[in-house]
């Protein structure tokens, strides 16, 4: 698969640093709770542990809330709307995707409107754009240091997008992963970071 977008420099020079396992792995993280606020007033801001629940904010002005995956077990439900919010009921209805592994940023290069390399997106960032044709909001929330990023779009996509990620497995490898991967790779040491001046990020 060729790219739709090309990009000075590439990410997956890297790699060496990359302590998530190889290539590109992703979490069908959907059956989660997650909820999404529509902002009135202030909230906490961006990487903000509420209660067990990581607070992102959006340009637009929304929070989005996500539970701890790396927790023994999580919530059953999404934390109720805090003063001044309204809850958006049809964001938790949506598909949810973690991307993890040394190839997690290069999905960007394919299909992506906007430049997402982890020198430009930085950790904790959260944005609407369009990848593969659709619409999707992507945090940026690293692991061990290492990027990682949430997906979220209209279920009605859920198919089309993992069709899109299973053929860039080809490229990168990976795979479809469960939450044990995802938790395994929280909990890894970072690797030895020395990379050549040419794959350092600035």
């Amino acid at each position: 698969m060729s790219p739709l977008n090309s990009f000075i420099g590439d990410d997956l020079a890297d790699s060496t640093s990359i302590a998530a396992p190889d290539g590109l792995n992703v979490l069908d993280a959907s059956a989660y709770p997650r909820a999404r606020h529509l902002a009135v007033s202030p909230l906490e801001q961006s990487g903000t542990q509420i209660a067990g629940w990581t607070c992102f904010s959006s340009a637009r002005g929304s929070k989005i809330l996500l539970p701890d995956l790396s927790a023994n077990s999580l919530p059953n439900d999404a934390p109720s709307v805090p003063d001044g919010y309204v809850s958006d009921p049809a964001f938790r209805n949506g598909y949810w995707i973690v991307l993890f592994g040394s190839a997690a940023s290069a999905v960007f290069k394919h299909g992506c409107e906007i430049d997402l390399r982890p020198s430009r997106f930085t950790s904790e960032a959260c944005l609407q754009t369009v990848l593969f044709h659709t619409s999707v909001t992507i945090i940026r929330h690293d692991l061990q240091g290492q990027p990682a990023f949430h997906l979220f779009g209209c279920s009605s996509f859920a198919h089309h997008i993992h069709t899109r990620l299973s053929h860039l497995h080809s490229l990168y490898g990976g795979g479809f992963t469960g939450l044990e991967a995802l938790r395994h790779a929280m909990k890894s040491p970072p690797a030895n970071t020395s990379v050549s001046n040419n794959s350092k990020e600035v």
